[in-house]
């Protein structure tokens, strides 16, 4: 999976072998990406292939506001 900041155009890949781990790599993402500059995330975008559709990750988007 990837990552990458529209703005600054900088990517981060993490591999997963099954899209249930996709939510772990997000929180660890989301962690790190905070700590390095310190902004928070505003939005995901995605290629809608169903990663992103648990309600483990709506309610945690929802909560931290990312839309």
């Amino acid at each position: 999976m990837i990552f990458s900041d529209d703005y600054s155009r900088k990517c981060w890949i993490y591999f997963i072998q099954k899209k249930d781990q996709t939510f772990t790599k997000f929180y660890e993402f989301k962690y790190l990406a905070n700590k390095e500059s310190g902004k928070k995330i505003k939005a995901l975008r995605s290629e809608n292939n169903g990663e992103y559709v648990s309600e483990e990750f709506k309610d945690f988007c929802a909560v931290e506001g990312i839309k």
